[in-house]
């Protein structure tokens, strides 16, 4: 308290009033950047994996198996157990209950910021014009994938399946699959289903065949490598095909406007006359909107724009449904997460 007085008289009250408020301002913008780059690390070697079966990870044991830095690690460790993010005892760290919901829950986020970490990177040779985006740089494809489908669990997912359980659609498309996460979890939920994928990543759908594998799904699920902009390729394979499903795909072909993504829906109609379509999309929201409410939606504009993809208003994507000749277009809006799951037909 007296060195404070002291600091108060030599600088004035005026300016260490202004010190502590940048100080806790900058504080919790750099705190975000250190934390994000540990927990990816942390993710990326499988450490938060080993809590699935071991309540807690001696990172002795740990880093002389994966043959890592094991001072490094501690200092990693030790930096999210002053953010109560890890408990210790020893050289023994458990999950606190705010980091068995940051792992468990927020897992895909993680992914996603991953996926991206390039384009941050690269952010002012960006803004120079010395690289461009898609030529110099581009995303980790796996990564989109896995933080997709993590999120996507969360509420796309249960919603969609709900969507063709009521439906009773026994023969499901899902486009732009990535690595069949979502058709895992319906078939799971229903042994009379039968998924069929199509992903334009050799890498994802690798990935997919061996979750397939794992779960013992191979002869309910099959995963085909392509583009959904030319699906006509692989219709044959597709022809009991009763309900199809897109999930933060069509977003991407926006950049340049709404054509593109009203083409491949009137070819998907085309081949597959009335079977509906379900698309779950993050609506575009105002920068004016964001202010007064910054959500994680915020970051999501930011990384997509960054990366050339694009994002449209609910309104907008109704009106193309619309000009692409769908006459039944039913919404199910979740306002806090401004998503929105529409089933076309």
């Amino acid at each position: 308290m007296i060195e404070l007085l002291k600091l108060i008289r030599i600088v004035g009250f005026k300016h260490m009033l202004r010190l502590k408020r940048a100080s806790e301002l900058s504080g919790n913008i750099n705190r975000g950047f250190f934390a994000t780059r540990t927990i990816n690390t942390l993710f990326n070697i499988g450490f938060f994996d080993e809590f699935a079966e071991n309540k807690e990870v001696n990172i002795d044991s740990f880093s002389m198996e994966k043959n890592l830095d094991t001072r490094i690690l501690r200092l990693l460790c030790d930096y999210l157990y002053s953010l109560k993010l890890l408990e210790k005892e020893g050289s023994n760290y458990s999950l606190s209950y705010k980091g068995k919901l940051l792992t468990e829950i927020g897992r895909g986020a993680f992914d996603g910021i991953y996926a991206y970490e390039d384009v941050f990177y690269y952010l002012e040779p960006l803004l120079k014009m010395e690289k461009k985006y898609g030529r110099d740089i581009i995303r980790k494809s796996e990564f989109v994938a896995k933080g997709s489908g993590e999120l996507a669990k969360l509420l796309p997912f249960p919603m969609v399946i709900d969507i063709v359980r009521k439906g009773n659609f026994k023969r499901i498309l899902d486009l732009g699959c990535g690595d069949a996460t979502f058709l895992i979890s319906l078939c799971k939920s229903d042994p009379a289903l039968k998924g069929y994928g199509v992903d334009i990543s050799p890498q994802v759908i690798a990935n997919g065949q061996k979750k397939l594998k794992e779960n013992n799904l191979e002869n309910r699920v099959s995963l085909f490598e392509g583009d959904i902009f030319e699906i006509e390729k692989m219709a044959n394979q597709l022809e009991d095909t009763d309900v199809a499903t897109s999930f933060f795909v069509l977003h991407e072909f926006l950049s340049e406007g709404s054509e593109k993504v009203m083409e491949f829906l009137v070819e998907f109609r085309r081949i597959f006359k009335d079977v509906p379509l379900i698309i779950s999309e993050i609506t575009r929201q105002t920068p004016e909107e964001l202010r007064k409410k910054p959500t994680l939606i915020l970051e999501h504009h930011l990384f997509h724009d960054l990366s050339n993809q694009g994002e449209i208003t609910r309104e907008e994507w109704k009106e193309v449904f619309k000009k692409a000749d769908f006459h039944s277009i039913k919404e199910e809006y979740v306002d806090f997460a401004k998503m929105g799951i529409y089933t076309i037909c």
